[in-house]
């Protein structure tokens, strides 16, 4: 079973945190002003959130490291500035990526309930238009 690689872990939840602490240019007010303990705080509570999804994926026979992945797709498409030091969209959505990737770690089969078509029909979409990718050498 493989291990969480706790470095790309810190590294993923510093991009998410890249876009979501920016500072603006020119400071309006005190709420414009990041500390860098600030910053760590969110890093780190962003990391605590996705070591107990690494865990529940590596109690299910799963590889933890799928959090990086999750991580990433959070990073690309949600984390959108200002979000701040408020750290909780990222557990809810890092969790519902998890489970959708991997529902059996639930200890639910979700396989019956309807929204799972709408998933997989997003899904199918998504594949059909995204752009040809180069083979990695």
């Amino acid at each position: 079973m493989p291990k969480l690689d706790t470095k790309e872990l810190r590294k993923a939840c510093e991009a998410v945190a890249q876009n979501t602490m920016w500072v603006t240019p020119r400071p309006r007010g005190m709420e414009d002003i990041i500390t860098t303990s600030e910053i760590k705080a969110v890093i780190d509570a962003y990391c605590e959130s996705a070591k107990k999804e690494a865990w529940l994926l590596s109690e299910a026979q799963e590889d933890p490291n799928l959090v990086l992945s999750a991580i990433d797709y959070l990073a690309t498409f949600h984390a959108i500035p200002p979000m701040r030091d408020d750290h909780r969209w990222f557990s809810e959505a890092l969790h519902t990526l998890i489970v959708l990737a991997r529902p059996s770690i639930t200890g639910a089969d979700p396989s019956d309930h309807p929204f799972l078509d709408e998933i997989l029909q997003g899904l199918a979409e998504a594949k059909r238009n995204r752009p040809k990718q180069k083979k990695k050498k």
